[in-house]
């Protein structure tokens, strides 16, 4: 990083979810101050975005930077935005399909950001040592999905931006070809959990558990599936890769950017093929390359870069 230290307040939404992650992985290792107070900082980050009203008395006069992890059209709150918009002096999004998303609501510059993975957290494990600590059947095969998918409102309407109805259909179809299990984790998973008990699937939920059995819920699978319409990452494509697990996924979000082409697919007629050995490969090596240490240096230097222009914006 070039240039004086900033004092920056990385707003979280405090959901113990991946944005939280990723704020705490920013303030360990970036070179700028990392203060707890928003009054006192020269740079505002709204990490969690969502959020952004807890810190809005605190904006007017800051360099306030605000990242899209992505935008469904239904629940886009435009009125909103336009509010913290003025607010906003740069935003950073994920992909393209974001920074489309809002570009026709702002004058601000758009950036594109990428995620990040912590590469000593997220690692290839053995699998059937992974499946003994978790009491898991050796011989089953196991499909997982550690993404929430079930509206918080109500506990039993789908998160439809999250395709929980295409990975049951999925997995309904796979199931008709050989025996499976689903491996789920996360919050919020009544929809899918009902689902597969109408149709008799087994399936194993392990609420928020931590990282590191996270870990080896991933190493137990042998497949892993991202039905999702609508992402930002989501994380879950850095993790399975970074681990050498077999996923697929809808061409979502980073999607692209990861995995190999055979990997993203049309869940309409898609019963996942085996992944040759090179496909997995080549997927680690895009994962690992967005390791969290090489990247925090250029958030650093994006992030007084934003500050310089700040009066130019």
């Amino acid at each position: 990083m070039t240039g004086s230290p900033l004092r920056v307040f990385v707003l979280r939404p405090n959901e113990d979810w991946i944005v939280d992650t990723m704020a705490s992985d920013y303030e360990r290792r970036t070179s700028h101050q990392v203060v707890s107070d928003p009054a006192a900082a020269d740079v505002i980050w709204l990490l969690g975005s969502w959020c952004w009203t807890r810190v809005e008395p605190h904006l007017k006069g800051k360099t306030v930077i605000c990242t899209v992890h992505h935008v469904v059209p239904s629940k886009f709150d435009v009125s909103q935005f336009r509010v913290r918009d003025q607010y906003v002096s740069c935003y950073l999004v994920y992909t393209t399909e974001a920074a489309n998303a809002i570009r026709d609501f702002t004058s601000k510059p758009i950036l594109l950001s990428h995620h990040w993975i912590d590469t000593k957290k997220w690692f290839p494990v053995d699998r059937l040592e992974a499946r003994s600590r978790l009491r898991l059947d050796q011989d089953d095969f196991i499909i997982g999905s550690f993404q929430r998918d079930t509206e918080g409102s109500d506990l039993v309407s789908p998160k439809l931006e999250k395709g929980p109805d295409i990975f049951c259909d999925v997995v309904e179809r796979i199931s008709r070809a050989r025996t499976v299990s689903v491996l789920l984790g996360g919050w919020r998973r009544e929809y899918v959990i009902n689902r597969l008990r109408k149709v008799g699937i087994k399936h194993d939920f392990r609420e928020l558990p931590p990282q590191e059995v996270i870990r080896d819920m991933y190493a137990a699978c042998d497949l892993y599936l991202c039905t999702s319409r609508i992402e930002g990452g989501p994380q879950c494509i850095l993790e399975a890769a970074s681990m050498r697990v077999p996923i697929f996924s809808t061409p979502v979000g980073i999607a692209r950017d990861i995995l190999h082409e055979c990997q993203i697919v049309d869940p309409d007629s898609w019963t996942p093929p085996l992944l040759e050995e090179h496909v997995i490969r080549s997927s680690f090596q895009r994962a690992v390359s967005r390791d969290v240490d090489s990247l925090v240096p250029v958030y650093d230097d994006l992030i007084l870069a934003v500050h310089g222009m700040r009066g130019q914006l």
